[in-house]
């Protein structure tokens, strides 16, 4: 069974969202759920990656640029997570 809450920030959430107009506010973002299934495709993550650079100050590397690093919201977070504390 899928978890159904994941533990982010509320900036990672807003950014996430904003790119994800058709899912509903009252709907938990679904951790392990491919962001093509709730209608981001490639060019959404791609932007995404981008906002989330800006967002919380971090650049990734270009070997952190695979698609299995942003492919669901878990992910992504795990992601943004590492790149955080590589460059605190």
């Amino acid at each position: 069974m899928e978890q159904l809450q994941q533990t982010w920030p509320a900036a990672f959430e807003e950014t996430v969202r904003s790119l994800l107009p058709g899912h509903p506010a009252e709907q938990p973002l679904p951790p392990n759920t491919p962001f093509r299934s709730i209608g981001l495709d490639s060019l959404g993550v791609m932007t995404l990656v981008m906002r989330l650079q800006q967002r919380f100050g971090v650049r990734f590397a270009p070997a952190v640029l695979a698609i299995a690093n942003f492919e669901t919201p878990a992910a992504a977070w795990k992601t943004v997570s590492a790149a955080i504390d590589d460059n605190s």
